[in-house]
């Protein structure tokens, strides 16, 4: 567990931990972590603060509980199931990966992803910094299952490259290019295509004929 919590809750005291997360969770995606601060969150959650600190020690807890929600339902619930729905192949559902990101950014709701925020506002090595860090990676993980599935060169560099595209999209989305999925798809399928496609292999150079020395002239005798 990331809350440092020894015992899972059970009964009222899971309930009202998970009306604090809830909270937590519609707070932190919205505004950002840095933003919201404990009291903000006891007064949407309706729990005084005094609970809120038995259920997570710190702020930092709470985080760090958000976080494995928010990798629950986006990641898994949303972004892995929804692919698996847009197309049959792996490589089909790699691509389909930035239809369901346009469907996103087309969303009024869309506050861009909770995840980069984090890891920008963050102080690297921190818990805050590693988690998110790792959130990050499941998602590439994910990419480069794909990649694998199709039997891919370096399916692990493909899924690299392929978080550096749906980054760039959903930051250009954040700041007002809606359109940046669709652009970003484009893109994806030229790499596609000249990822699979295996470099032509360079025959020997031939060799270089060398021009026989003339026989130097013989001077006519006297």
């Amino acid at each position: 567990m990331s809350d440092l919590d020894d015992v899972i809750p059970t009964g009222r005291r899971a309930v009202t931990r998970q009306k604090i997360l809830e909270a937590a969770y519609t707070l932190f995606t919205a505004q950002g972590v840095n933003l919201v601060g404990v009291d903000t969150i006891s007064a949407r959650s309706g729990v005084a603060k005094m609970t809120l600190y038995h259920h997570f020690h710190a702020k930092e807890n709470l985080v760090l509980a958000y976080l494995d929600l928010r990798a629950k339902r986006w990641t898994v619930g949303w972004l892995k199931a929804g692919v698996k729905t847009r197309g049959a192949t792996p490589r089909a559902r790699l691509l389909a990966i930035f239809d369901l990101l346009h469907e996103w950014f087309e969303d009024e709701g869309f506050e861009g992803c909770p995840f980069l925020r984090i890891i920008c506002e963050s102080d690297v090595g921190s818990p805050v910094h590693k988690a998110t860090a790792l959130k990050l990676g499941q998602i590439e993980n994910f990419l480069g299952q794909l990649a694998r599935s199709d039997n891919l060169p370096d399916p692990n560099g493909l899924a690299s490259v392929w978080m550096m595209l749906m980054d760039g999209a959903i930051m250009s989305a954040r700041a007002g290019r809606k359109d940046a999925a669709l652009k970003a798809k484009q893109a994806a399928a030229v790499l596609l295509d000249a990822w699979g496609r295996k470099p032509a292999k360079s025959g020997s150079p031939a060799p270089v004929k060398r021009r026989a020395k003339a026989a130097p002239k013989r001077k006519p005798s006297r």
